[in-house]
This record gives structure tokens, sequence and C-alpha cells, in this order.
């Protein structure tokens, strides 16, 4: 799948790469977020499907550990 890279200035596929987050808002969650990266210079790209699914495992986690 391709997207747009701001930095390459291209449209370029992308990899994903997992990171984990131990805190969000000094909670500790203990999760992961996916990462697209570009594959032609390694930055992280915003794709709104990823950060869509990324925010809704840590808001869940997140409102679990809080109530």
């Amino acid at each position: 799948m391709k997207v747009y890279c701001p930095y390459c200035r291209k449209d370029v596929e992308y990899k994903i790469e997992k990171r984990e987050i131990k805190e969000f808002r000094n909670v500790e969650i203990n999760t992961y977020e996916n990462v697209a990266i570009c594959k032609r210079c390694n930055q992280d790209l915003y794709i709104n499907e990823i950060e869509n699914e990324n925010n809704e495992r840590i808001y869940e986690i997140y409102r679990e550990k809080t109530n």
C-alpha cells in the first residue's frame, strides 16, 4: 500500500513497526502502538486508520485502569 510521505514528497510504500507504550497520562498501560514507517526515508508517517486503532486500544486500557 502507498501513502504520501511529506519528507520524500512522493507516494511511497511503508512498513508497520510496533512500539511499546508503558504509560499514558501518568497511568501504566503496558501496550503497543503501530507506527507506519516510510520505506524510503525511514520517517514516521501519519495514517489516520492506524492512529485510530492505536487510540482505541490505548483509551480502552486507560478507561479500564482509571474507571
